[in-house]
């Protein structure tokens, strides 16, 4: 039985008790709290105990619900299949989405690498275009020289004397290129004349012998009619000879042509 250690009114007041365990252990205890345990050891078990109670408790609770929420009612095989297959679509389209990211950042990340290679392309198309750039300078840079170099030592072998013989004869040539110029501008004048002559006497042809035919063709009728040759001879003669003149001077006209255009090539 319980019994008061120091025997004062006061603590017993305050619901103070010393209970003896059975290890010899004193342990107070405090009315309206419930019995506590009888040792350290104990209680220390009991709170251990608790908590793995607890724990358990939990896990069980998650497990019936996992169980319930993954399980058909019995009762109700259908709503069961549409539950599946409803998760099942979930799953798929799930699946799908990630899919879906997955092939968009694999394009993106294409898309990176594409815009890397043309950056490092492009720097690379700019570096050699440098390259090329500089290397143009110094030949030009090292023509330059060499030029001026040339040019320094020709000029110190050339005197004043040379320089006004070369001038001289620059002017001589140039004055030639011009006279020949002229010339082959006067040449070019006359054969337009010629040209121009031979066209009008092939024409002037071409109405002799018009005439001529119109001529004949009357004779002809005359001489059926009359039965006689009349005086019309020594018109067709004359008429003849200026054919023929007029055919020489073709020929004539045409071989000074051909001879002033074999000359103007051979200059």
């Amino acid at each position: 039985m319980s019994e008061v250690k120091d025997g004062s009114e006061s603590k017993r007041e305050e619901g103070e008790v010393e209970i003896k365990a059975d290890n010899g252990i004193n342990v107070k205890e405090r009315r309206g709290r419930g019995r506590p345990a009888l040792s350290k050891e104990l209680a220390r078990e009991n709170k251990t105990g608790m908590r793995k109670g607890a724990m358990e408790q939990y896990i069980e609770r998650f497990r019936t619900r996992f169980m319930l929420n993954r399980t058909p009612e019995k009762n109700n095989s259908d709503n069961g299949k549409d539950g599946n297959e409803k998760k099942e679509k979930e799953v798929e389209k799930e699946r799908e989405k990630n899919k879906d990211d997955e092939e968009k950042a694999r394009k993106e990340d294409e898309e990176a690498q594409a815009e890397k290679m043309r950056i490092k392309e492009k720097r690379e198309l700019k570096e050699k275009q440098k390259e090329e750039n500089n290397e143009k300078e110094e030949n030009n840079e090292i023509m330059k020289e060499k030029w001026d170099a040339e040019c320094k030592c020709k000029c110190k072998e050339i005197t004043n004397e040379e320089e006004a013989q070369t001038r001289r004869e620059l002017e001589i040539c140039r004055i030639g290129i011009e006279k020949r110029e002229r010339i082959i501008e006067e040449k070019n004048d006359e054969i337009e004349k010629l040209k121009e002559l031979v066209r009008s006497g092939i024409m002037r042809q071409e109405e002799l012998t018009k005439s001529l035919t119109e001529q004949k063709k009357k004779r002809g009728s005359k001489k059926r009619i009359s039965g006689g040759d009349g005086g019309n001879d020594d018109r067709d003669e004359e008429i003849g000879e200026a054919q023929r003149e007029l055919e020489r001077r073709m020929e004539t006209l045409l071989k000074e042509t051909r001879k002033r255009e074999e000359e103007r090539s051979e200059k």
